[in-house]
């Protein structure tokens, strides 16, 4: 009596790969007919006729293209929450430079020239927070030029 085929397993064993040693392993012809005890030559005529090869490499990049973008959205969410970081924290160094600025307004109207200096960083800071913050918004920089040198002195 002729051994009954469920060619449909076998199909699928084929073109989705199978679990071996807690790996996907995508077997060739020849472990196929080994595992179902089968011809060869059969199994490759089936194969042929039916596509099973062109329906592997179809399958296969369905798989990776599914792959790809998961690992696109993973990036994308781990962006948006950079920007959201960015932004906060360009938002919270003009707040500080914003409360600083106004003490020095307070203060006097005439300033020696550390205060200028330290007025003029402060403008600085402020500047690239606030570009920094259009950035991460998703707006373009309007020169190429994001940082701009801070220097400090103690003079």
């Amino acid at each position: 009596m002729k051994k009954k085929i469920n060619w449909e397993i076998v199909r699928q064993d084929y073109i989705q790969g199978y679990k071996k040693e807690g790996k996907l392993y995508y077997p060739s012809m020849r472990d196929l007919a080994g595992k179902y005890n089968i011809s060869a030559s059969g199994l490759m005529g089936r194969a042929s006729k039916k596509e099973w090869v062109a329906k592997r490499k179809i399958y296969q990049s369905k798989i990776r293209a599914n792959i790809e973008q998961k690992s696109i959205e993973n990036y994308s969410d781990e962006a948006s929450k950079f920007d959201i970081e960015c932004f906060v924290g360009a938002r919270d160094i003009i707040g500080i430079t914003k409360s600083s600025i106004e003490d020095f307004k307070e203060k006097t109207k005439i300033l020696n020239h550390q205060e200028i200096k330290n007025l003029k960083g402060l403008t600085e800071i402020r500047l690239n927070a606030q570009k920094e913050a259009k950035l991460a918004l998703g707006e373009a920089p309007e020169d190429k030029d994001l940082i701009i040198k801070v220097e400090w002195s103690d003079e």
